[in-house]
């Protein structure tokens, strides 16, 4: 599969590896509980609810999802207990992204292309040491 990038991509990515000091939360150890923690984190700062696809997605931080249930969520990817792939492009996403995305460290896929986010992109985001692909234009 062809990367896409250009040179807004360089220069922000280039800025988040630079500034990239933000300290992950307690919660994010590098685990399934961590990942779901920062998809529902998304959800709640995008307006989730009101997503164009939202199958399988929850608010619920009351119990735990297992790994085939968070397989399940729409645009998401799980390999070996953890979040590789998150894809939610023109998916009506609104509202910014959360910095706890930067504690999906075996994530190698973001794209929340064709929505309309605002804000600056988490600093937070350059803690993602595996991520090959990243679209957030």
């Amino acid at each position: 599969m062809p990367i896409r990038y250009n040179s807004l991509f360089f220069f922000t990515w280039g800025l988040i590896a630079f500034c990239c000091s933000t300290a992950s939360p307690s919660w994010a150890q590098g685990s399934l509980e961590g990942d779901w923690k920062a998809l529902v984190a998304l959800y709640n700062a995008t307006d989730g609810p009101n997503w164009k696809n939202n199958i399988n997605w929850s608010a619920d931080l009351t119990t735990q999802p297992t790994v085939q249930e968070l397989d399940s969520w729409y645009g998401v990817r799980v390999i070996d207990g953890r979040v590789i792939w998150l894809q939610l492009v023109d998916n009506s996403l609104s509202g910014t992204i959360p910095g706890s995305l930067g504690s999906l460290s075996q994530l190698k896929h973001l794209d929340l292309e064709s929505n309309s986010l605002t804000g600056t992109i988490p600093t937070s985001l350059g803690n993602l040491s595996k991520l090959e692909e990243l679209f957030l234009h």
